[in-house]
């Protein structure tokens, strides 16, 4: 028998030794073990700030720094907990991510909106927590 590889197959190898067929992904984040199916086919439009985390999770994966992405960097911790696939890193070319996605959102928010910086970066900040209590309580379909 060969010796496990990672922290998640045994978890993977003790799931089936009881029947139970592991989940096409398992993440290990600090001493909780999460499931990393896609749920974004869970993120109805229904939720609030869906549209938040569609947009920013697409802007990371392509590459673009924008608010949405900035706002979705902010919040995964959270977002993977609930299992969604957030990169662990900005995937913006050049960005070596040394200043905090808050400090470049606020950054941002400033050069677009001078003065109403402030307001727009805590409804930004709310909206995502809103989708992510939403989430938690909405079943994974």
């Amino acid at each position: 028998m060969r010796e496990p590889t990672s922290g998640i197959e045994p978890v993977q190898t003790a799931l089936r030794a009881v029947g139970i067929a592991p989940p096409s992904a398992l993440v290990v984040h600090g001493s909780l073990l999460v499931s990393t199916i896609d749920r974004m086919s869970t993120a109805t439009p229904e939720l609030p700030g869906a549209e938040l985390l569609h947009a920013g999770l697409s802007d990371l994966h392509a590459g673009r720094e924008s608010e949405a992405a900035l706002v979705v960097q902010i919040a995964a911790p959270r977002l993977r907990t609930l299992g969604y696939n957030v990169p662990e890193r900005s995937c913006v070319p050049g960005n070596d991510d040394r200043e905090s996605p808050e400090h470049r959102l606020y950054a941002l928010l400033t050069e677009e909106r001078g003065a109403g910086a402030h307001s727009r970066y805590n409804a930004l900040l709310s909206r995502i927590a809103s989708f992510a209590r939403a989430a938690a309580h909405t079943p994974a379909r």
